[in-house]
């Protein structure tokens, strides 16, 4: 246990098993007990913001569920049910002591959004300036990734330089990390202070043994390691301790110490010798670690950390952003082939296009790198800026730390990403039985009424990522009629000829299987657009249900394609999104063809003085009863033009 003096603002989380009792329903006498922990600490002057998990559990709860349903939409609804009833509950006992909440719902998605993250931190700010304790919960209506994790760990890691919060403690069922799950066996080990997480102690993590959470030890050693990086402290303390918040953060350490002495001679009368051992070294920890402090800080008010990392395809670069000696938020970007360019080159121009793009430029650049164009850039950053700013890279201390900090964080961003990339790549290649991965996939819909207006969206998806900016509109040339089918023939037949007159254009090159917006109906069509050209491309189709609603993958010989919920999540995406991109063009056609008037056939008439017109008359009808001279009155129009105007609207 660390000295925690230095402690001025705690982030607590407390997990679904803290909150709960042995059948899953909230257990308002525990919750009511951390909530007097809670206010004791309030008291004494600590900062408290609170991560809480439960909505889901709460929700079983209002429904009387002994069971967490399996399907992810049914979590969901009872996230949606059981939040609001939670909120109640931590409103109602937290008024017991004259205390207030707010309640806030994230997503992992806005800690990686610079604008979204910035606002947080403002509002968290302001709520704990009014002294009302947040309340944050991850908004599992919507996260449907977080529900399958649950990962308010690492939710909760991410606030900690939001909030300037110094300790993240986080409420289990058990005391600690464990060299083996301490519910199924009782000869597991307690690993009381850990400095670094490391293989081997994460080899030591179990998913969590209740139905009612969700959460394990993976998650919350990967929370210790994100904590760590950004110089905090964490602590895990078993929520059954009724006093374990008041004794963590009052650093009653005398009190742990005795409390292992007497277990230390319990188990040796039993001749548990073993035991015995395991409560010394776990009193040796604690006063080891009981002497230590760890502060980190950044003095500098305005200054921007980038980091770099580079994998065999791509590259990512990570900018943390402090301000006020506090990191407010952070960002990255991915680039492909980019890998044989010098990092020094990569930083060079990243930092040229950033800052060209972003106004928000600080006074102190800090990375690793020593950039050859270093006395240029800085000039060309300080005239835009109005005042001097600088690059630097630091060799050595907190300033280095933080460089490597951002570095690590771009080589996880970097290796998160390539996983659940190839993950999806390759569970398409065992769906869609290719041979190869399908690393480009395009997708086609048919949008129009009643033959009118008729247009097609083309979208396309590039290792397992939909690109939006790789989408395509194409107006429908040769079909006279609603004939989807035509339609779908013609767009596919366009966007092939494309590649193969010219391969390195804007459309790339062909993809390795094509999507359908529907079934057989819709695949035939493309079938026959391949034929023309030779191609043996494989076609397969989205079905939809009586609801419009994604339901499966069909292959061209109508077979229905058995899928995961997380690939049938992201198809559902990308046939929402070419969907999207087809009829956002058939509105566009539409809306001017309704604004379109006969005006528009007026040479010399354009949009400003067909508004000037319409604003003057009111109506096309007006125009053409108006006199040659009430026509000149309005602006931009000369008597040649209110001639012309007679002359052609009649």
């Amino acid at each position: 246990m660390r000295n925690l003096e230095h402690v001025k603002h705690v982030i607590i989380k407390i997990g679904s098993t803290s909150l709960c009792n042995e059948d899953g329903q909230l257990d308002k006498e525990r919750i009511l007990k951390l909530i007097q922990q809670i206010a004791i600490l309030k008291r004494k002057g600590l900062k408290v913001t609170l991560v809480s998990s439960g909505a889901i559990s709460s929700g079983m709860g209002v429904l009387n569920l002994s069971e967490k349903p399996k399907e992810i939409s049914k979590k969901q609804a009872l996230a949606a049910i059981g939040q609001a009833h939670l909120m109640q509950i931590y409103e109602d006992l937290f008024s017991l002591f004259h205390l207030k909440c707010a309640q806030i719902l994230l997503n992992h998605d806005d800690f990686d959004h610079r604008k979204r993250l910035m606002n947080l931190s403002f509002a968290l700010s302001s709520i704990l300036d009014y002294d009302v304790i947040p309340i944050i919960n991850e908004n599992d209506t919507l996260a449907v990734d977080e529900i399958k994790v649950g990962d308010n760990d690492t939710l909760s890691a991410l606030l900690l330089p939001i909030v300037d919060a110094q300790l993240l403690v986080l409420v289990s069922d058990i005391d600690g990390l464990y060299n083996d799950n301490p519910h199924t066996n009782s000869n597991a080990k307690l690993l009381s202070d850990i400095e670094l997480v490391d293989d081997k102690i994460m080899n030591y993590a179990k998913d969590s043994s209740s139905q009612f959470g969700t959460g394990g030890m993976v998650t919350k050693l990967r929370a210790a390691k994100i904590v760590n990086d950004y110089g905090g402290d964490m602590a895990i303390v078993n929520g059954n301790n009724e006093t374990a918040l008041i004794d963590l953060l009052e650093g009653k350490t005398d009190k742990i110490l005795k409390e292992l002495d007497r277990q230390m001679q319990e188990t040796s009368s039993k001749l548990d010798f073993e035991k015995a051992a395991e409560l010394r070294d776990r009193k040796l920890a604690i006063e080891r670690a009981s002497s230590k402090q760890k502060v980190s800080n950044i003095s500098e008010n305005n200054i921007d950390v980038i980091g770099l990392y580079k994998s065999e395809l791509e590259v990512c670069i990570e900018i943390f952003f402090v301000r006020g000696s506090k990191m407010i938020g952070r960002e990255h970007y991915f680039f492909l082939e980019l890998k044989d360019m010098e990092d020094s080159e990569i930083l060079s121009g990243f930092i040229k296009q950033y800052y060209l793009e972003n106004p928000n430029i600080p006074s102190k650049i800090m990375l690793r790198e020593e950039l050859p164009e270093k006395e240029v850039i800085e000039q060309w950053l300080s005239t835009m800026l109005g005042k001097k700013v600088e690059l630097k890279s630091p060799k050595k201390g907190e300033k280095l730390r933080f460089v490597e900090m951002a570095e690590n964080n771009a080589k996880v961003t970097l290796e998160n990403k390539e996983k659940d990339k190839s993950e999806i790549l390759m569970e398409l290649k065992d769906v869609l039985k290719m041979e190869k991965l399908p690393r480009k996939i395009e997708t086609f819909d048919i949008s129009n009424i009643s033959g009118e207006y008729m247009v097609a969206g083309m979208c396309v998806m590039q290792d397992g990522v939909i690109k939006k900016n790789l989408s395509r509109r194409f107006k429908i040339k040769t079909v006279i009629g609603q004939d989807d089918p035509k339609c779908m023939e013609e767009v596919v037949t366009r966007r092939i000829a494309h590649s193969i007159e010219n391969p390195d254009g804007g459309f790339g090159k062909l993809p390795d299987a094509f999507f359908a917006d529907g079934g057989i109906t819709q695949i035939r069509p493309i079938k026959t657009a391949l034929k023309k050209y030779n191609l043996e491309i494989p076609v397969f189709g989205m079905v939809k249900n009586d609801k419009h609603q994604t339901r499966a993958l069909m292959d061209e010989n109508r077979n229905e394609l058995e899928i995961s919920e997380n690939l049938m999540n992201l198809i559902t995406k990308f046939q929402d999104t070419v969907h999207d991109t087809a009829i956002s063009y058939h509105r566009k056609l539409r809306e001017k063809s309704i604004t379109k008037s006969e005006l528009d056939e007026v040479k010399g008439i354009g949009d400003a003085k067909k508004k000037e017109l319409l604003k003057q008359f009111g109506s096309v009808g007006n125009i053409k009863n108006a006199s040659i001279e009430e026509l000149i009155q309005v602006k931009g129009i000369n008597e040649n033009l209110a001639k012309e105007i007679k002359s052609q609207i009649k």
